[in-house]
């Protein structure tokens, strides 16, 4: 075991935050492979916490086992094993009075209790064109089977061509919107992939028809076009048009004025009413309705999103804390510190937000304290 991962253990062990699969992790180690920089980092830990930790009485004694194996094995160190065999039974001897005393001593009121806050789990809404777009008249699972549409366990959206089933013989265009904290995955009929962002909105038919591949973006998507050179594939976004025949790109018309198109793979035109340029991978286009200019760019940074990560550039703590509260479910925040530290970099969006919080932890001189479905930023 290397000792970035002993030292985590350590700690959640100490801070009585272990899972079972963790604890039987350390026992392990500790039974088996104490060496004498293990020995040195639970000695450090046990200064720093100086904390009775009740632990089962047949763990304890694998530990000791153990500890005492490797003093047969290594007579020259006995004095310290002696001494970290003494550490460790004291912490892993159930101190009964002690430990109840100190739990039901302490001031609850300022122990914030280990919580799980997880990613909000939003379903996109799906309307016929032309429908009101309310709750009341989405789509559910049994209407949007009537029109070829399927959402998988994974929640993306499946277009089936439907050209032979007979159901519904036009093909209809259907609005799928996202939701805030939400990226929404669909299969279109011809095999063409769309990652919708958050806060976005695209309109597609059920199937294609004609000689051209259509769609209307108002947001942000990324598109994984399938190649059919008889037919190009159109985004519509804002007063940008792009074209393609098959190919991996981005289009952004969050910004009210203009459009961004970011290739990936391939080559796309993009055009408005008086301007083409053709993109290479690496460039994006930005323009509206007057102007169109192409820039070289880093994609890794505009794909964040996608691939599931935050992306903050020089953030302070509260526009963090921001988006974190769109994306999970956290019922407040309380900022009790005056903080200056600035954030750059990704950050994996992670399925439970202490993931994310003990990244940045790391980085900081702040630490985050879960209650009730809230979180408390506080100094270290």
């Amino acid at each position: 075991m290397n000792n970035v991962r002993l030292a985590y253990l350590l700690e959640k062990f100490f801070t009585e935050q272990m899972s079972v699969e963790e604890e039987q992790e350390l026992q392990e180690h500790m039974t088996n492979d104490l060496d004498a920089e293990s020995e040195a980092m639970f000695a450090q830990y046990y200064e720093q916490y100086k904390k009775p930790m009740p632990f089962p009485l047949r763990q304890k004694d694998a530990v000791w086992k153990g500890i005492q194996q490797q003093i047969g094995r290594k007579e020259r160190r006995w004095p310290s094993l002696i001494r970290i065999a003494a550490a460790v039974l004291l912490f892993f001897t159930a101190l009964a009075g002690w430990y109840l005393y100190f739990k039901t001593t302490i001031n609850h009121d300022e122990l914030y209790a280990e919580e799980n806050i997880l990613l909000k789990n939003n379903r996109a809404s799906v309307y016929l064109k032309g429908a009101d777009e309310d709750s009341s008249s989405a789509m559910n699972d049994v209407a949007l089977a009537e029109y070829g549409v399927q959402m998988d366990s994974s929640g993306t959206l499946l277009f089936h061509d439907q050209a032979s089933s007979g159901v519904p013989s036009k093909p209809s265009n259907l609005v799928i919107k996202s939701n805030q904290a939400q990226i929404q995955a669909l299969v279109l009929a011809d095999g063409t992939k769309v990652w919708l962002n958050s806060n976005s909105s695209i309109v597609v038919p059920t199937r294609f028809s004609g000689i051209r591949r259509n769609v209307v973006l108002t947001g942000e998507a990324y598109f994984e076009v399938a190649k059919n050179p008889l037919k190009p594939f159109q985004v519509k976004a804002g007063a940008l048009l792009t074209e393609v025949l098959g190919t991996h790109f981005s289009v952004n018309s969050s910004n009210s004025e203009d459009a961004t198109v970011t290739l990936m793979e391939g080559k796309v035109k993009v055009s408005n009413a008086s301007k083409s340029l053709l993109l290479a991978p690496g460039q994006q286009a930005v323009g509206g309705a007057k102007a169109i200019d192409k820039f070289d760019v880093d994609l890794l940074d505009l794909l964040s999103w996608k691939e599931g990560y935050f992306k903050f550039d020089n953030a302070s703590i509260t526009e963090i804390m921001n988006q974190i509260k769109d994306w999970y479910d956290v019922k407040y925040v309380q900022i009790e510190v005056n903080n200056t530290d600035r954030f750059s970099g990704t950050y994996k969006r992670t399925n439970q937000l202490t993931d994310l919080l003990k990244n940045l932890e790391e980085v900081s001189s702040i630490t985050f304290k879960i209650k009730e479905g809230g979180i408390h930023v506080v100094n270290k």
